[in-house]
C-alpha cells in the first residue's frame, strides 16, 4: 500500500469514527400534557382520558398525548402521539428504591425505566416550610407520617415542590404550582438514554397548597418536559481510543511526506 493510499485510509476512518461519536451525542425532548393526574397523600394515580384513543390504558394506567411542535432530536415522537403512564405510590415499604419502575411512561417505541434512587429527591432540596399564615412565594415539601423513617428518606419527605404564587381574600384568588421531578433510563431504537422530567402544574382558583393539602386526594391537569441524553455503550467507548491512534498516524504521515519532498 503506497503512502497516498495510506493516507487516504486514515482520512476515512477519522470521518466515520468522528461521524459514530456524533450520532452517540444524540439529546430527544419532548413535551406531554392532555390528561390529569389523582394526588393523594401517598402518590399519584394517572387517569385515563378516553377521548385520547388508541391506545387504550393498561389496567391502572394513565395516558397522555405528545404536545404538538415541542420535539427536537432523532427518535422523538411524533405530535399528538398517544403514551401511557404507570402510578407512583410513595407508600412505606423500607425499600430505599421503591421508585424503580419498569417501563414506567411509553410513547411511539420510547420506554422510560424510573430509577429514581431514594425516596424524597424529587423535589431537589426539601423545603419543610407548609405552615400558616401563607404568603406569597411559600415553599413546601410536605412531610408524609407513613413515610418517617424510610431509608433515605429518614423525615419522611414527599416528592412535591409546592409554591404559593397568589394569595388573595378568597381562595378563587390563591394559586400554586406543584412540581416534580423524575429520571431514569430509556431504549429509543436500539440506543441507552439516561432521561430527566419535570412535572408540573400551575393551580389556580383552588386555595393556597395550605388549602390542598388539607383536602386530599384531588384530581388535577398535569404537563411534563422531558430530556433523553444518549449514553455511549460500553464497547462503542473504544473507538476513541482508535480515534486517538488515528490522529497519531496522521501526524507520523505528514512528517514522512514532508521528508521525502
Amino acid at each position: 500500500m503506497s503512502l497516498k493510499q495510506l493516507g487516504m485510509l486514515s482520512s476515512v476512518f477519522t470521518l466515520t469514527l468522528l461521524t459514530a461519536a456524533v450520532s452517540r451525542a444524540d439529546v430527544i425532548t419532548f413535551q406531554i400534557t392532555g390528561s390529569s393526574a389523582t394526588v393523594a397523600n401517598t402518590g399519584i394515580t394517572f387517569v385515563c382520558n378516553s377521548v385520547l384513543t388508541p391506545p387504550a390504558c393498561p389496567a391502572g394506567d394513565g395516558n397522555f398525548y405528545v404536545a404538538p411542535f415541542t420535539q427536537s432530536g432523532a427518535g422523538a415522537p411524533p405530535n399528538n402521539a398517544v403514551g401511557a403512564i404507570a402510578p407512583l405510590t410513595e407508600a412505606p415499604s423500607g425499600n430505599p428504591n421503591a421508585y424503580d419502575v419498569t417501563n414506567w411512561l411509553d410513547v411511539d417505541g420510547i420506554s422510560l425505566t424510573l430509577t429514581s434512587d431514594d425516596i424524597g429527591t424529587f423535589a431537589n432540596t426539601p423545603e419543610n416550610n407548609c405552615g400558616t399564615p401563607a404568603f406569597v412565594g411559600q415553599t413546601c415539601t410536605p412531610i408524609i407520617p407513613g413515610l418517617i423513617g424510610t431509608p433515605g428518606n429518614l423525615a419522611g419527605y414527599s416528592n412535591f415542590a409546592l409554591i404559593n404564587t397568589m394569595v388573595g381574600p378568597t381562595a378563587a384568588d390563591d394559586a400554586f404550582t406543584a412540581s416534580f421531578t423524575v429520571d431514569g433510563t430509556a431504549v429509543v431504537n436500539g440506543v441507552d438514554y439516561k432521561w430527566i422530567g419535570q412535572f408540573s402544574e400551575a393551580v389556580t382558583g383552588q386555595g393556597t397548597f395550605q388549602d390542598v393539602l388539607s383536602n386530599l386526594p384531588k384530581t388535577f391537569s398535569y404537563a411534563a418536559s422531558i430530556t433523553l441524553t444518549s449514553v455511549p455503550e460500553p464497547g462503542f467507548l473504544p473507538l476513541f481510543g482508535g480515534l486517538a491512534v488515528l490522529v497519531v498516524f496522521a501526524g507520523f504521515y505528514r512528517k514522512i511526506r514532508t521528508q521525502q519532498q
